[in-house]
């Protein structure tokens, strides 16, 4: 399975506190957003239970100040790659429909490249035994 989200990759931030020390989440509505992308795309009646290999692909945005020549080429800046991922991994997991725990996720590849286009392409792929 395949999913594309045409919007701009976003890390996940660290969780806020309050000052009377209460948590919460300021990318909620953002990553709730996400989740209705995915889902919107998802042809599962179920979610997966199996273990699974997914790839990241992320297409990070060309800086104006850099040339175009960069489509393609290794994105070595901030975001890092883990906190992509992360954000990523809860949005499937908050989608409901594409898989039930993020624990099932046996197998990670991650790509950070520039592009034109800035996008993040997911590949999801159960390991059958």
């Amino acid at each position: 399975m395949k999913i594309i989200i045409n919007e701009k990759p976003v890390a996940l931030k660290r969780h806020r506190h309050t000052k009377d020390n209460r948590v919460y989440n300021s990318q909620k509505d953002y990553m709730q957003y996400i989740s209705f992308l995915i889902s919107s795309q998802s042809i599962l009646t179920k979610p997966y239970s199996c273990p699974l290999i997914i790839t990241f692909n992320f297409h990070m945005p060309i800086p104006k100040s850099k040339s175009s020549k960069l489509d393609g080429t290794p994105h070595y800046k901030r975001p890092d790659n883990d906190n992509l991922q992360k954000m990523y991994l809860d949005c499937l997991q908050m989608a409901g429909n594409i898989l039930t725990d993020d624990s099932i996720v046996s197998e990670i590849h991650a790509y950070k490249v520039y592009s034109k286009n800035p996008r993040t392409e997911i590949v999801i792929e159960p390991i059958r035994d």
